[in-house]
C-alpha cells in the first residue's frame, strides 16, 4: 500500500483504499506570539513587556509569575532594577550562578535604561539556559542594542494605551471582574 501526499495540495492519498483519502485542510492564521500564550508551553523564556500602559503590563507580569510558580513550585524569583548601582552586577550573578535549592529561576528586570554591554551579552545568551526565565519590563520600546529581544527565542509584547472600542471593552471586562455593573452612559 502506498501512502503519500499529492503534489502541492498536501492531500493524503492511499493507492489501495481511496475512501481513506483526506483533503488537505487549509492552514489557519497563526495566533499571535504573546507572552501569556507561550509561557504555558515552555520551560525557559526571555520575555519583554513594554509600553506606557503599566496597569496591563503588570497584570501580565503577575500572570507570568503565577504560571512560573505553578510550574516550578520551589522556583527562585528575584527582581533587578538596572538603574541602581548594583542592579546589573546582581543580575549577572543571578544568571551565571547555579542555585543549590532549585532548578528553575525567574528574574524580573525593570528599567533597562542605558545599555550595559555585559547585560546585553548576558541577555543574548539567556535564551540558551533552560533553567532561567527572564522577564524584562520597560516603559517604552528599548533602544536598538536590545533589538534581539524582538526575535526568537525571545517574546516581546507591547502595552499601548487602549483607545476607542478597545478602551470600552477593557473597562467592561475590568468592571465585570470586580462585580460592578456599569451602564453604557457611565462607560
Amino acid at each position: 500500500m502506498w501512502i503519500g501526499t499529492c503534489g502541492d495540495s498536501g492531500e493524503v492519498r492511499h493507492n489501495r483504499n481511496p475512501q481513506l483519502n483526506t483533503p488537505r485542510v487549509p492552514p489557519t492564521a497563526a495566533p499571535p506570539r504573546t507572552a501569556r500564550r507561550l509561557f504555558c508551553y515552555t520551560s525557559f523564556m526571555l520575555t519583554l513587556l513594554f509600553g506606557p500602559d503599566s496597569y496591563r503590563r503588570h497584570q501580565c507580569l503577575r500572570e507570568l509569575k503565577t504560571a512560573f510558580l505553578k510550574k516550578h513550585p520551589g522556583g527562585l524569583v528575584d527582581r533587578f532594577d538596572l538603574e541602581t548601582e548594583d542592579g546589573a552586577d546582581r543580575l549577572i550573578s543571578f544568571c551565571q550562578n547555579q542555585s543549590l535549592f532549585t532548578d528553575a529561576k525567574l528574574g524580573i528586570v525593570t528599567d533597562l535604561g542605558e545599555p550595559n554591554k555585559e547585560v546585553v551579552e548576558l541577555l543574548k545568551k539567556a535564551g540558551e539556559d533552560r533553567a532561567l526565565t527572564l522577564i524584562l519590563l520597560a516603559d517604552k520600546k528599548p533602544t536598538k542594542e536590545y533589538a534581539f529581544l524582538f526575535k526568537e527565542p525571545a517574546v516581546a509584547e507591547e502595552f499601548a494605551f487602549p483607545t476607542g472600542q478597545q478602551l470600552v471593552s477593557f473597562i467592561e471586562t475590568e468592571a465585570k471582574k470586580r462585580g460592578a455593573k456599569l451602564s453604557a452612559e457611565n462607560i
